[in-house]
């Protein structure tokens, strides 16, 4: 599977517990494992490219509707 692209990436503090955070979001909501590492992946990227370690209120909910 190829990597995620990122722009730039500011700060990592976090970056593993908002990956599990989005890959146990897709577990709870009966995604298949693919499915939850896409989530997963999706929130460490967002958490990266800013100072800090919370990422917008609603980041998964625009992410599974594009």
């Amino acid at each position: 599977q190829e990597a995620t692209p990122v722009e730039k990436v500011v700060d990592t503090t976090g970056a593993g517990d908002a990956y599990t955070a989005g890959f146990l979001y897709g577990w709870a909501n009966d995604r298949d494992l693919a499915e939850c590492a896409k989530l997963g992946t999706h929130c460490a990227t967002q958490v990266i490219q800013q100072v800090g370690a919370r990422i917008e209120p609603g980041t998964l909910d625009r992410f599974e509707s594009s």
